[in-house]
């Protein structure tokens, strides 16, 4: 059975700077969106050619966590 939980308990499960990069990419509230995974936490939290880190940084993340 799959755990649903917020962006921000996901994104905890990050190592740093990953962690802080993510949450401070999510401009929505990131602790009332839900996802059930950490993998689609990161791929809906916050749009990945906007950020500071770019695309290729966050795809190359998102992979390792599929």
């Amino acid at each position: 059975m799959k755990e649903f939980k917020s962006l921000t308990s996901w994104y905890n499960e990050l190592p740093e700077p990953m962690k802080s990069e993510a949450i401070e990419n999510c401009k929505r509230n990131p602790d009332t969106i839900v996802a059930d995974s950490l993998y689609s936490a990161i791929l809906v939290g916050f749009m990945w050619t906007t950020s500071k880190q770019g695309y290729q940084y966050w795809n190359n993340i998102s992979k390792k966590y599929n």
